[in-house]
């Protein structure tokens, strides 16, 4: 099982280095933590903007896109949905100088599919009708933590356990429960910010906090691009921007 976990990860990396080195060098390569989609997706003349060039966004788990960029891909700025991959990028010198900062924090829902009766408290999980809970894969995707954090918390895990399905990054736990491929799940606030799908915002106190921040890659090309997007993130328009989408101000 490790020797096959070791290969995957080293597919994954492989994949997004081809993709990456494939693009268009004249454009800035955003790796992005899967919470970003919408935002960066709704806003990508702002983010061009603030780049002052054509923009490239891959979207994956944090984990695995760590993997990437270890593995060579010409991402110029990496958006984490997790500070600590940050921190183990700059320890193998990936981070350019002074090319870090927070953008903001994260918040874990819990949503459920059509047609489930309402969930109003974490413990109705464990509900009869609750046969799969979709959550991101704790061992590469930060919500994924949060979410085994929480069921930890609440005394949960052990049980939930074999109901839970694992999602390769926390957009795909989302699309599980929408599909109604799962009859709830453990996302991001921000995937589901603005919906109509109603949900239930999981106390901040059940898990470690969800801080996130990015990095301008060494010698990607396009360092000056990536730090001027950084620098729009943190911003106080960045924020406000960041805040429509459910983040947290940066601590």
């Amino acid at each position: 099982m490790a020797k096959l976990r070791a290969l995957a990860v080293a597919l994954v990396a492989l994949a997004g280095a081809l993709a990456a080195c494939g693009g268009d060098g004249d454009r800035l390569q955003i790796a992005a933590a899967s919470d970003l989609r919408p935002l960066l997706e709704d806003n990508r003349e702002v983010i061009e903007s603030a780049a002052g060039m054509p923009v490239t966004f891959v979207f994956g788990s944090s984990g695995q896109l760590q993997e990437q960029v270890l593995a060579g891909a010409s991402y110029g700025l990496f958006l984490s949905a997790d500070v600590r991959y940050i921190d183990a990028l700059e320890d193998a010198g990936r981070v350019a100088a002074d090319g870090r900062a927070a953008y903001g924090v994260g918040a874990l829902a819990l949503v459920w599919r059509d047609g489930m009766p309402a969930i109003t408290e974490p413990t109705d999980l464990r509900r009869a009708d609750i046969r799969r809970i979709a959550i991101a894969n704790p061992g590469h995707a930060p919500y994924g933590r949060a979410a085994r954090e929480t069921l930890t918390s609440l005394g949960l895990w052990d049980e939930l356990e074999p109901r839970t399905v694992l999602a390769e990054h926390v957009r795909q736990a989302t699309d599980y429960v929408r599909t109604g491929n799962a009859d709830a799940g453990l996302v991001a606030l921000a995937l589901i910010y603005g919906d109509d799908r109603p949900f239930l915002l999981i106390d901040e106190s059940l898990h470690e906090p969800i801080v996130q921040a990015g990095a301008v890659i060494a010698e990607s090309g396009h360092e000056d691009a990536a730090r001027k997007v950084l620098a729009f993130l943190v911003r106080p328009e960045g924020q406000r921007l960041l805040a429509d989408y459910g983040f947290e101000p940066a601590p």
